[in-house]
This record gives C-alpha cells, sequence and structure tokens, in this order.
C-alpha cells in the first residue's frame, strides 16, 4: 500500500512537471509558420490577400500580422513595426483592421503561476514524507507519540511479573517502585529523597 501511494505521488509530480515544461515551452518559443514580411508584401501587390489584421503587443510598436489569402488560408507572422504592415496594406488598397493591446489576464499571469507553484510543493513533500516513512523517527508529526503495544497473554490478560522469568534483580527494582508509589510516607520517614517534576 505505501510502495502505491509513493509511486502515485511520483507520477503525479512528475506528470505536473512535464505539463510545467509544456506550457513554458509553448510560451517561450514563437512558432515559425515560414511566412515573412516581405511575402506579404509581395501577396499585397499580387492581390492575393483579402483582409489583414494587426494586433499590437503590449511591447508597441511589435505586434502580429494575421493575413488572410483570397484562397481561405490564413497567414500569420510577428513584426517590429505594426504601423509599417499597417501602411503597406492601405497603400495596396486593403484597410487593415487594427485589434487592441491584448493584455495578459492577471489570471494567467500570476495566480496560476502561484497556484502551481503550491502544487508542486505540496506533492514533493507528500512523496518525500511517504517515502521517508517507516522508522522510528523518521517522521516529524509522529513525535512524541507511543509506539508501544499492550501485550496480553493466552488467557486475555496482562503481562505481571509473575511472568517475567530469569531478572530478579529488575523485577525487585520495579516492584520496589510500584511499593513506593502506594506507600510513599513508609520510605520518606528512612530518609529516601523524592525526585522532583
Amino acid at each position: 500500500m505505501k510502495k502505491q501511494q509513493i509511486s502515485f505521488s511520483f507520477i503525479i509530480t512528475i506528470f505536473l512537471l512535464v505539463l510545467a515544461f509544456i506550457w513554458v515551452l509553448s510560451l517561450t518559443l514563437a512558432k515559425d509558420t515560414g511566412y515573412t514580411f516581405r511575402k506579404y508584401v509581395e501577396d499585397l501587390q499580387a492581390g492575393k490577400v483579402s483582409e489583414v489584421t494587426i494586433s499590437q503587443n503590449q511591447e508597441a510598436p511589435t505586434g502580429q500580422v494575421s493575413v488572410l489569402l483570397k484562397d481561405s488560408s490564413v497567414k500569420k507572422f510577428n513584426v517590429i513595426n505594426t504601423e509599417t504592415a499597417w501602411q503597406a496594406a492601405y497603400d495596396n488598397g486593403i484597410d487593415a483592421h487594427v485589434k487592441d493591446v491584448s493584455t495578459p489576464s492577471v489570471f494567467l499571469t500570476t495566480v496560476l503561476r502561484y497556484v502551481f507553484i503550491l502544487l508542486m510543493i505540496f506533492f514533493i513533500m507528500s512523496a518525500m514524507n511517504d517515502q521517508a516513512g517507516g522508522g522510528g523517527n523518521s517522521k516529524m508529526m509522529n513525535f512524541g507519540r507511543s509506539r508501544a503495544k499492550m501485550v496480553l497473554n493466552s488467557d486475555g490478560k496482562g503481562i505481571t511479573f509473575k511472568d517475567v522469568a530469569g531478572v530478579d534483580e529488575e523485577k525487585e527494582e520495579l516492584q520496589e517502585i510500584v511499593d513506593f508509589l502506594k506507600n510513599p510516607k513508609k520510605y520518606i520517614e528512612i530518609g529516601a529523597r523524592i525526585p522532583k517534576g
């Protein structure tokens, strides 16, 4: 059962790490479609373009141009200056649609990142806690818990001094302690010191 829990936590952690890697990779790598500004201008001059949509980035004047060709295919490319892409479309008789600057949502940029980090920490700690289990003091939350078990005889009663064989000195010491706890006055009268605490 414990091995299944460890492997499940480990699999979930690896799965989340792979998802994070794919997500970061998809955000950082720009998709290269092979369509360039020069090809865009050539298509405009040849009359192959039916519609142009320009989406500006927050880092003005950069952006992305989406070109709808007359054969119904859509081509996209990034530009350093969206104004030049708009001017090229205007010079060739096409009114380019300019979209507002896209602002990333707060949820995607900050909240989701922290939720993901917290989930990763939770699963890593869970995997480490499951893996450390078993030993005497290996789990921090079990500190101070007694692992003593009640041992019963075959007749269902607890073990007594009669059941302990061959350890006469220990039996005598334990009997003295029990007698001291039952009758402390007797020991105080002969000058025994009672420990404090």
